[in-house]
């Protein structure tokens, strides 16, 4: 299966400060919330100082035997991998294309944002650092 992180700095929100990190699989995005990211978030270099873990990927490198994927790199991975990932974690939104009626992405001067409304009604908007790379993966993926 292949899967590509667009972000490791991905929000809920304005009023969130959970940080996370955002996936493109083959058939959802899917949003991944790490407490470590939040730590790095907020700490910046004091991060470091923190358990030694947080200034890095760490459940990028280990899913993908990377030491860190490129924004929008291709990761090929097997799906057990996959899922055993997304299961370890709390924090997780999983929203599938096909159930996707709605989305509204837009590009600030720092931020990129991304509103999502399913076919159940559910609303959710993401929020992550601006990149023109992950900006392209999204215009060609999803309905915006």
């Amino acid at each position: 299966m292949h899967v590509r992180l667009l972000s490791d700095s991905c929000t809920k929100g304005w009023a969130s400060w959970g940080h996370g990190e955002l996936w493109l699989t083959e058939d959802a995005l899917v949003r991944v919330g790490r407490p470590a990211l939040t730590a790095r978030a907020v700490l910046g270099g004091a991060a470091g100082a923190v358990g030694g873990l947080l200034g890095g990927a760490l459940a990028t490198a280990a899913l993908a035997g990377l030491s860190k994927p490129a924004p929008t790199q291709d990761i090929e991975i097997e799906p057990g991998a996959w899922f055993g990932y997304i299961a370890a974690r709390k924090d997780v939104l999983i929203f599938p294309y096909a159930r996707i009626i709605m989305a509204t992405f837009k590009e600030g001067l720092t931020t990129s944002s991304l509103t999502i409304r399913l076919r159940d009604g559910y609303d959710a908007k993401l929020l992550w650092k601006r990149s023109p790379a992950a900006a392209r993966v999204i215009r060609s993926v999803l309905p915006v």
